[in-house]
């Protein structure tokens, strides 16, 4: 085989739209492959840019300073601090043990096992969870005192959910 025929052969793959070519004379077997051209992709990572602001639109806001005075009420009402109360750390987390949903009473037309404020003690039931169609009566594991009830009757709990919180007894 003659190279200016293996040259000839390069080109023709070069400029057309074949990828691979193959050529067999006697015994000799000559196979040209074109490599896909690698696609060079940039970041996909955002970009963020800064915006800027046009002339008219600068001071939108104005400092607290240069506001128009208030009348005295509402200056002593505004720098009264906000009292908040402060729960203590010690509160002990009742958890759902499981998915279902959750009832306050044994009936509907029964009074709720437990009110915010009531002395619970070690084994009472606190609520029912409902689950593939069993009530399951869920039992304190502490005796103190409840300040918490965060679930909603006849509402669906998750396993784990906090449904009391109890400050225990000292």
């Amino acid at each position: 085989m003659d190279v200016k025929l293996i040259e000839k052969l390069i080109n023709i793959v070069d400029k057309s739209g074949v990828n691979e070519i193959e050529v067999e004379e006697k015994e000799l077997k000559i196979r040209i492959t074109k490599k896909p051209e690698q696609i060079i992709s940039e970041s996909t990572s955002p970009q963020f840019f800064q915006m800027p602001i046009p002339q008219g639109q600068q001071n939108f806001q104005q400092p607290v300073a240069s506001m128009p005075s208030q009348t005295t009420n509402e200056q002593t009402a505004i720098e009264k601090p906000v009292e908040t109360k402060v729960k203590p750390s010690n509160l002990i987390d009742i958890t759902a043990p499981m998915v279902g949903t959750f009832y306050e009473s044994p009936s509907p037309d029964a009074g709720p096992y437990v009110k915010v404020g009531d002395k619970i003690s070690k084994g009472q039931v606190l609520c029912i969870i409902e689950a593939m169609k069993l009530m399951n009566e869920i039992e304190s594991e502490i005796s103190g005192t409840l300040v918490e009830i965060n679930a909603k009757n006849a509402q669906p709990v998750e396993y784990g959910f906090v449904m009391f919180k109890v400050e225990p007894d000292a």
